[in-house]
């Protein structure tokens, strides 16, 4: 098919942040070590918990990927937890905003994001993945949002790597 796979694990529930993002790093570094990778052809992409990485992964080293792609994924953690920012600690407020990508949108300038997400998606509500469209676009911003009209959070998953925007993205 003319692209290389790869899963890392990210070390379980670090949700592909610290540790985690090391791996992924590691594992795109091992790659293109021992295969004739395109560096402007590096996809970045995840699901639900790998989906959010991505976004924080892409935003910290943009020069890296040519896109990113993600499935069911956050963007806000304050918005998805449903808490005001101002009530946690302020050194909590620095690593969440660090770690999540809203407020490192601008990194991804020059990078495609595409994003998948379920109509009725209970676990990560579909207000995020308008929420991301609309910084991206705002900040004059490439960003494709799709929308599984009775889909949840599972279902997605399957339904977004069969869609021929995404082979699209993987092929280009």
């Amino acid at each position: 098919e003319g692209f290389i796979l790869l899963m890392p694990y990210g070390r379980s529930n670090t949700e592909f942040m610290g540790v985690g993002e090391s791996d992924v790093l590691k594992t795109i570094g091992f790659v293109r070590a021992e295969y004739n990778v395109d560096p402007q052809r590096i996809i970045l992409s995840g699901a639900s918990m790998g989906g959010s990485g991505a976004y924080s992964i892409a935003c910290h080293r943009p020069d890296l990927f040519a896109g990113v792609m993600v499935i069911t994924a956050r963007v806000d953690y304050y918005e998805w937890m449903g808490i005001v920012k101002e009530s946690l600690p302020r050194f909590k407020q620095i690593q969440m905003d660090a770690d999540y990508a809203r407020d490192l949108l601008p990194n991804l300038r020059h990078v495609p994001v595409l994003i998948f997400h379920g109509e009725h998606d209970t676990t990560v509500q579909i207000s995020q993945a308008r929420l991301m469209q609309r910084l991206m676009r705002d900040l004059g911003q490439q960003c494709e949002l799709v929308i599984f009209p009775g889909m949840g959070h599972i279902g997605t998953w399957s339904m977004a790597f069969l869609h021929e925007k995404f082979t699209d993205m993987l092929r280009n």
